[in-house]
This record gives C-alpha cells, sequence and structure tokens, in this order.
C-alpha cells in the first residue's frame, strides 16, 4: 500500500459526497476555475512518517496522516450554506468510515478563513489510518 492508494480511498469518498451534493471538485494537478457564484471543495493529503506495527522486519507499517477538504464559498454566499457544506463533509468521513482498507479514524472543522477578496473558506481535517 502506498500514500497513492490512501489518496485515491480518500478521493473516492469525497468524489462520492461532492456527486451525492451536485458540488464540484478542485482535483489535485487538473484545470479547475470556479465560477463566480459556486461552492466547491478542493482536497490535500499531509501523510506522517510510516511507523513500523511490531518488531520483526516483516511486521506491518501504520500509514497515517491527515486528509484536508477545503469548503469554499463565494465572499459573501450565506454563512447557512457554508455551514450545510461543511456539516457534510463531516458526515462523510465520520469516525469508522471505511473505503477499502483506509480507516477514518475522526474529523474536525477549522474556524472559516477569507482566502483573498473573492473567497470564504473553511478547512475540514480528517485523520486516517491503514495498515499494511
Amino acid at each position: 500500500m502506498t500514500y497513492s492508494t490512501i489518496r485515491a480511498a480518500l478521493d473516492t469518498i469525497l468524489d462520492n459526497h461532492a456527486t451525492a451534493e451536485s458540488v464540484p471538485v478542485a482535483w489535485e494537478n487538473r484545470d479547475y476555475k470556479p465560477g463566480n457564484k459556486e461552492a466547491f471543495f478542493s482536497a490535500d493529503l499531509l501523510p506522517t512518517a510510516t511507523g513500523d506495527v511490531g518488531l520483526s522486519l516483516t511486521s506491518k507499517e501504520d500509514f497515517s496522516g491527515l486528509y484536508q477538504v477545503n469548503v469554499n464559498v463565494p465572499k459573501g454566499s450565506q454563512t447557512a450554506e457554508l455551514r450545510t457544506l461543511v456539516d457534510g463533509i463531516l458526515t462523510a468521513f465520520k469516525r469508522g468510515t471505511k473505503q477499502g482498507d483506509v480507516l477514518v479514524e475522526g474529523s474536525s472543522a477549522a474556524p472559516a478563513l477569507t482566502l483573498n477578496e473573492a473567497w470564504h473558506s473553511v478547512p475540514v481535517t480528517i485523520r486516517y489510518r491503514l495498515f499494511a
């Protein structure tokens, strides 16, 4: 298992949720230009150091880290819409959610940020773990 496998699993959860909610995603390394009035998601994988689970050279490895989903809305949008989108991400990535062998350990939302004169964002941090 690699971090590309982990990224693919977590991206699948996000893609399923975004499709169900009709919210576009600005995927890594793909062109995306948000509309002036539409909300969108973006995501980043933040892996931590891989650890060994046992003392043996053949023991499993513990892959863990953070997956951050940014919920972006045009500045001046309704705060209720933003909070509804954030709640949806927290539900999609609730503790115990699994995609393949990747386990979501929990998720939390940070305070809202004003990114620039056009965008307002709430980062949602998802803790994940995979033993391989």
